[in-house]
């Protein structure tokens, strides 16, 4: 697929409002957070996993933060989920 076509298919997508993206944040005082958000009919789902418990659990309070700034940029946030690394070894 040239990226010509590619680029069209992903307009395409976002006009139909389905989209995903994933993105990899690396801030020192916090450690690795993995941030994966999709784009569905139902609205956005949101999933964060962070490499430390601590950071897990800022993510958590502000959680209602979050959820209100998707819905004043017109967003519904159907689904947020937080995990941590700790989680996923033990």
């Amino acid at each position: 697929m040239d990226t010509d076509a590619l680029a069209q298919r992903m307009l395409e997508q976002i006009d139909r409002g389905q989209w995903s993206m994933k993105i990899r944040l690396n801030p020192a005082e916090l450690g690795q957070i993995d941030v994966r958000l999709e784009m569905r009919q139902s609205g956005l789902d949101a999933h964060f996993q962070a490499e430390n418990p601590l950071t897990k659990e800022l993510i958590q309070q502000g959680s209602g933060r979050l959820k209100d700034s998707f819905g004043q940029s017109g967003m519904t946030l159907a689904s947020m989920s937080v995990s941590s690394d700790a989680e996923r070894q033990s």
